[in-house]
């Protein structure tokens, strides 16, 4: 992994975006910290969230027909780690879906593990400074897909490996690479299910709100809009039979 000093600033930790953002989106990252964070079922083990964001993933499973056939898909990224401080002793990241609900990858990074793969892919920086270079790549492969690609490498027996490149134009050089496993206990998994579902109901309401507020806005200054946005808003829905298999009331 390279010096720090060659990376931009992720987008999340700027402050000035902070600044310039606009107020209903700076309500909406306010909710989403406060009232659906705190319930994810990966801060168990007094972990806390550090980064999350959807990437764009090349995803690779070996044995699937034709032969190295990949498609790409957006996959959520958690890094979380135990502490805030510098003292923090354990990095946890997991790869989750909202497409496919079961598909469910994770690890976990201590400073021995993080050492193997210092010395074996030759890595430059220290293990504090991890979490903040991982979020700072993977904000590169959200903002400059065409220069850094993530690649998740999907084994017959289930484990994988992330690998991040970088495309150098003349060739395509790997950056880092990690091991994953699929999470397997059902317990964890039908907990990381229900909270999805459940955040995405609580953003779904709050979009419906927004709407009629916007509806009301529009009753007293535009009515022939209306239609349209409560046509719109009809097309905004949950798949009702991930509640139903879950007993989710």
């Amino acid at each position: 992994m390279r010096n720090s000093d060659e990376l931009s600033q992720p987008q999340n930790n700027d402050p000035k975006m902070a600044e310039d953002m606009p107020d209903d989106e700076k309500f909406f990252n306010v909710f989403y910290n406060e009232e659906i964070d705190q319930k994810d079922p990966s801060l168990d083990g007094e972990y806390i969230k550090f980064y999350e964001e959807e990437i764009p993933f090349e995803l690779r499973i070996e044995g699937k027909k034709p032969p190295n056939d990949s498609i790409f898909v957006k996959l959520i990224f958690k890094i979380l780690i135990d502490s805030l401080d510098d003292n923090f002793s354990k990095v946890k990241l997991e790869i989750v879906c909202d497409k496919d609900l079961f598909f469910y990858y994770s690890t976990e990074i201590d400073l021995d593990v993080f050492n193997k793969y210092k010395m074996k892919q030759k890595l430059l920086n220290k293990f504090i400074d991890f979490p903040d270079l991982l979020a700072k790549y993977l904000d590169l492969c959200i903002n400059e897909p065409k220069n850094y690609l993530l690649v998740f490498n999907v084994k017959k027996n289930k484990s994988a490996i992330m690998e991040l490149n970088e495309n150098l134009n003349i060739k395509c050089a790997e950056v880092l690479s990690l091991n994953f496993s699929p999470v397997t206990n059902d317990d964890i998994i039908r907990k990381q299910i229900i909270y999805r579902y459940k955040s995405l109901k609580t953003i779904l309401n709050i979009v419906k709100e927004r709407a009629n507020i916007i509806n009301d806005v529009l009753n007293e200054s535009d009515p022939e809009l209306i239609p349209v946005v409560k046509k719109k808003v009809s097309k905004i829905k949950i798949d009702t039979n991930i509640r139903d298999k879950l007993l989710i009331e």
